[in-house]
């Protein structure tokens, strides 16, 4: 469950910025699309390549739900999870990755033409995106020293 404080970090915020300039620039520029749709899939895998290194690099302090239901009260609390943390963000990074080297081999041709991309903009809005996802994976390094992430919604919303 997103906690209300969550609605609150400067990365959100960023982030909705930017697409929000994206669907502004696709709206100037109708001839576009391919531009947008290259700006997207970039995003998403940067935002799986940070999801990756935040997974790699939790502290013990993380709640293990995905894998075990809790039995009593005391196995609600935080456990650690220093051996299966790597598990994990393979198994991620692998899925995900992999389904997005799929998504760019399967993109059609007549939809896509590369020599239509406004490279300089792509260029721009990576910079930006690379920026934002550091400061979120900063800010839930942060979180982590302070409360227990879950694993589960750290794989399943990236």
């Amino acid at each position: 469950m997103i906690k209300k404080k969550d609605w609150l970090n400067i990365h959100f915020f960023l982030l909705i910025g930017i697409n929000l300039y994206i669907i502004y620039y696709y709206y100037k520029h109708p001839d576009s699309f391919t531009t947008t749709v290259t700006i997207y899939w970039i995003q998403s895998v940067l935002i799986g390549i940070f999801n990756f290194f935040d997974l790699l690099t939790l502290s013990s302090k993380t709640q293990n739900k995905f894998y075990e239901q809790p039995q009593s009260e005391i196995d609600k609390e935080s456990k650690p999870i220093n051996k299966h943390k790597g598990c994990f963000s393979f198994f991620f990074i692998g899925h995900y990755l992999f389904f997005h080297l799929i998504y760019f081999l399967v993109i059609p041709k007549k939809l896509i033409n590369f020599n239509t991309v406004d490279w300089l903009f792509v260029l721009l809005c990576f910079w930006l995106l690379v920026i934002t996802q550091l400061i979120n994976f900063m800010e839930n390094k942060r979180r982590n020293r302070e409360e227990a992430m879950r694993i589960n919604v750290m794989l399943s919303w990236p």
